[in-house]
């Protein structure tokens, strides 16, 4: 009995031709596709009655970074998946010269893996408890008026501040556009290493309630991505592989997202909207805007 291994290559592949290259070095179609991982029909997300979401063992995500896994300050990992929100980051967050100024300059796409099964919370619960936290945590809502683009998402208003009466009121309804509007001025500046502390107090609110992984709000609502994720519990997941941005995969990315319907912006501002447009109709009315909003039904 002989035992001998035996390598045959790969059909199609000639010697001295990677799989994936031309002999320039430029990306064939095939290589120009590697820049994310996909999930196959037996690896989904699973609704939950309590409306959140199991995320299975073997469920893949990608993410715009370094060469290296880059887990940020607060100890979280911002991750997305499937191939047009690839996409869209690649575009957006790649090392280009725009980029580097907005603080991007992401060099590589990570493939990224769940080892364990995770359990992500629903948007709606993200509202409801950035709301939450807002309400009774002095020192998130004082981020949130620091902030200036953070406190005009709540107020609307560059010369008011966001008051603890507001935030109760955010808490009080969270199905309410206020509530939108208030948890988006928390989510805002989240990924800012700066804040990072006031971030983790927010993070720790949800892995208390059990949860591995929230909805990045942000990016979904105002972003203009579908799937934008942050995990909370990164020792549940496993960096795979990644690929550097060439200009190639950064040609395909930027062609791939122009084929893509531009993704409409949430108003969370419609019911100021209306409000404004009763008060230019009805010059004279001494109601409160909280006494119109209520009236037209926000």
């Amino acid at each position: 009995m002989i035992n001998e291994l035996q390598h045959h290559g790969i059909k199609g592949q000639k010697w001295g031709v990677r799989r994936f290259q031309n002999k320039d070095g430029s990306l064939t179609p095939a290589g120009k596709e590697r820049y994310y991982v996909d999930n196959d029909g037996n690896t989904a997300m699973i609704k939950n009655a309590d409306g959140s979401y199991t995320v299975p063992a073997g469920f893949k995500f990608n993410r715009v970074g370094q060469k290296t896994l880059d887990i940020n300050k607060s100890g979280v990992l911002y991750v997305s998946y499937g191939k047009e929100d690839a996409a869209r980051y690649v575009k957006s967050l790649g090392p280009t010269l725009i980029s580097r100024l907005i603080g991007g300059n992401g060099q590589a796409v990570q493939h990224i893996e769940a080892k364990k099964p995770m359990r992500m919370a629903s948007e709606e619960e993200v509202y409801k408890t950035f709301c939450e936290i807002a309400a009774k945590d002095k020192r998130i809502l004082d981020r949130v008026n620091n902030d200036e683009i953070g406190r005009l998402m709540v107020t609307y208003d560059d010369t008011s501040k966001v008051t603890p009466k507001m935030a109760k009121y955010a808490a009080e309804n969270p199905g309410s556009y206020a509530a939108k509007r208030m948890a988006q001025g928390v989510s805002f500046w989240m990924g800012d290493a700066r804040y990072a502390k006031e971030a983790a107090i927010i993070y720790k609110e949800f892995k208390d309630k059990g949860y591995d992984a929230i909805p990045d709000i942000t990016d979904r609502d105002g972003g203009g991505f579908d799937t934008s994720m942050i995990i909370l519990n990164t020792n549940k997941i496993e960096m795979t592989s990644s690929i550097k941005i060439s200009r190639d995969i950064m040609k395909e990315a930027k062609s791939f997202v122009n084929t893509l319907a531009e993704k409409p912006w949430d108003n969370i501002y419609t019911d100021l909207d209306a409000i404004d447009a009763y008060k230019k109709e009805h010059p004279n009315t001494k109601m409160t805007d909280s006494e119109i909003g209520k009236m037209l039904g926000y």
